[in-house]
């Protein structure tokens, strides 16, 4: 499926390059519009041609562009995510398409929240989205990830699969009893960082494997 285990101190260099990058270059930011709608907890990522996409989150399925070239910029729809309203996913570049990998959201309904780690990708020339035929040996929730080139992105960190989504069916569970809700969360949100088992495997996914 592409994806191989790397050096953790590798990774740790390439996010520091990253991040020594973002502070060198943030001089040169410009405003841009504001995006039509709220958007929190989404994605997005910019293609070798300047064009800006933001989506998902509290934009739901909706996806947005805008062309940084163009002198007078704006924001333009493009076609909405088939994959369902989610959060903290990560987007990059690879082959001139647009790659979204995992997050958190419901299945329908009625279905608690969960942890996904599905890959979809978005064609930019035809404004199309199309699921990968992969998917990640872990969940893919509040990782991230670094594009490594044209092919190749780094994924790392992110929550336990297992222990998220027990949180998240407790939560339903409590469903209206208030006392047994702030049980589930406090229980949570207050245990030993070790006993939250985030992920420290290091992958790196290939585009052209799939």
């Amino acid at each position: 499926m592409g994806m191989q285990m790397k050096n953790f101190k590798k990774m740790m260099t390439l996010m520091a390059l990253c991040l020594s990058v973002a502070i060198t270059t943030s001089g040169y930011a410009t405003t841009l519009p504001d995006i039509p709608e709220p958007l929190k907890n989404g994605t997005g990522a910019i293609d070798n041609n300047g064009v800006i996409y933001v989506g998902l989150g509290t934009a739901g399925t909706s996806w947005y562009k805008i062309d940084l070239k163009k002198q007078h910029k704006d924001w333009e729809r493009i076609k909405s995510f088939p994959g369902g309203a989610r959060e903290q996913s990560v987007s990059v570049f690879l082959n001139d398409e647009l790659y979204v990998f995992g997050g958190v959201g419901k299945k329908n309904s009625e279905s608690p929240l969960q942890v996904y780690s599905d890959v979809y990708k978005y064609s930019p020339v035809k404004n199309t989205w199309q699921k990968v035929d992969t998917i990640s040996p872990v969940g893919l929730t509040g990782h991230t990830g670094v594009k490594l080139n044209e092919t190749m992105v780094l994924i790392t960190g992110g929550v336990n699969e297992h222990i998220f989504d027990k949180y998240f069916i407790d939560i339903a569970a409590a469903a209206a009893d208030e006392s047994e809700k702030n049980k589930v969360i406090y229980n949570y949100f207050n245990k030993p960082a070790k006993d939250y088992f985030f992920n420290k495997i290091v992958f790196i996914y290939n585009a052209k494997e799939n």
